[in-house]
């Protein structure tokens, strides 16, 4: 979809993800969207449902990721210089109970190309509730600060690092990969490292 920002007088491009589920079927989804990127020339997001994890920790419960779950995504990443956008709120999208184990995952998303979080550097995204399918929905927005006439300022307290869970939220963070230049890994990281310190965030 071809998009106008009135404010900014700038085109973008949202592409719709309904990524298949069936492997067999992904090696060539995966090849269609390096394509695409070949092409697009214009600020490029993509949002919906990939079926696929950027890392382990996308899953809680169940069996173990297979290798194959956390290498398409993270090569699509590196191929397109992209970034899969910060989440505020609830992390994981998806659920479902098989064989007694209750599993949750994070499937569905928002990736910005470097151009498109040059443009909208500020760009989030928020997962909705559960409700009649497995899935929640994901709200992008390009602008947060436009919500709240007041945007409160993130300041990291000292006393937080005795915590063992701000720990492992401050590792993961810092692990998690990211491309750009190194100002925009350092201020993504700040990013995604504020909203998942915030209460309820996780």
């Amino acid at each position: 979809m071809l998009v106008f920002n009135v404010a900014s007088q700038h085109f973008s491009i949202i592409s719709g993800v309904y990524a298949p589920a069936q492997p067999y079927q992904k090696d060539a989804f995966w090849s269609h969207l390096k394509n695409l990127n070949r092409v697009i020339d214009k600020p490029w997001c993509l949002i919906g449902d990939f079926n696929v994890l950027e890392c382990p920790t996308d899953k809680v419960g169940g069996p173990l990721v297979g290798q194959s779950r956390v290498t398409r995504l993270p090569s699509f990443l590196h191929f397109c210089r992209a970034v899969s956008l910060p989440v505020q709120g609830r992390t994981f999208t998806w659920k479902k109970r098989i064989h007694e184990h209750l599993i949750y995952e994070k499937l569905d998303r928002a990736i910005g190309r470097h151009d498109w979080c040059c443009q909208y550097p500020d760009s989030c995204v928020t997962a909705g509730p559960f409700t009649c399918s497995d899935h929640s929905y994901v709200l992008l927005d390009t602008n947060p600060a436009l919500l709240s006439k007041r945007k409160t300022v993130f300041r990291y307290q000292p006393h937080w690092s005795y915590y063992t869970d701000v720990q492992r939220i401050v590792r993961k963070t810092w692990m998690d990969r990211s491309y750009g230049t190194p100002m925009f890994r350092l201020t993504r990281n700040c990013a995604v490292l504020s909203l998942n310190l915030k209460p309820g965030a996780g």
